[in-house]
């Protein structure tokens, strides 16, 4: 069975490691990042601000290029971003969850504190509190690779784990209409699966949590079938 992964190259290439791992041979990946992070040439400027927000990995790597202060600790939406922070010299906190964990979390941790969001220009919700966002990145839309558009051609069972809308909006403009591969959608939350023809996948489940994990939850039960 293949399994198609369009998150970042860094990202994709992560999670490959951990199919092999969990499925060994039952599975067959395909890295077609659809998302391509690009730092931008900003003049980051942390003063007055008392934490820092991040709500994905990326941010804390442009964050690291940008060359930003590390004496701030860190409010992070799940353990990936949270390991991140701190693999770069950062003190960090993780909500285990999605925006409305994250903004829990500051609620209770960092009252009144004015905090700093270095975040991507596109970017899913909202952040509760006084949370000031400075954009430090972007991310160029890719297209599918030729090696996907031809797997995709086979009437064989394909898996494909989409962790943003962003990125299910881009899959789903980038199907070709010839597909005939029986497309079995993971989404990481509703958010995600929203942005997709139901009709055009042979199923589609929704991760319990937002996370990597409740994705292997899923796959293995999609394989075990």
């Amino acid at each position: 069975m293949h399994v198609l992964l369009t998150r970042p190259q860094t990202q994709a290439t992560r999670f490959a490691v951990e199919l092999r791992h969990a499925f060994g041979d039952a599975v067959e990946t395909i890295i077609s990042p659809l998302l391509e992070m690009q730092v931008l040439p900003a003049n980051l400027d942390t003063a007055g601000f008392e934490a820092l927000v991040f709500t994905s990995q990326n941010g804390v790597a442009a964050y690291a290029k940008l060359g930003g202060p590390l004496h701030l600790h860190a409010f992070c939406v799940g353990d990936r971003t949270a390991e991140a922070a701190r693999a770069i010299g950062l003190t960090a906190s993780s909500a285990g969850g999605d925006l409305v964990a994250l903004s829990r979390l500051i609620a209770t941790e960092a009252p009144g504190k004015r905090l700093l969001h270095p975040s991507g220009a596109h970017v899913a919700g909202q952040l509760e509190g006084a949370v000031t966002r400075q954009i430090v990145y972007t991310q160029k839309a890719l297209p599918l690779s030729q090696a996907v558009l031809d797997a995709m051609a086979k009437p064989k069972p394909m898996i494909v784990p989409l962790f943003s809308p962003r990125s299910a909006a881009l899959f789903q403009a980038g199907m070709a209409q010839s597909c005939r591969a029986q497309l079995h959608a993971i989404c990481l939350s509703a958010a995600v699966a929203d942005q997709l023809v139901l009709e055009r996948f042979a199923s589609l489940r929704v991760c319990k949590s937002p996370s990597s994990k409740s994705v292997l939850t899923l796959m293995r039960d999609l394989v075990a079938h």
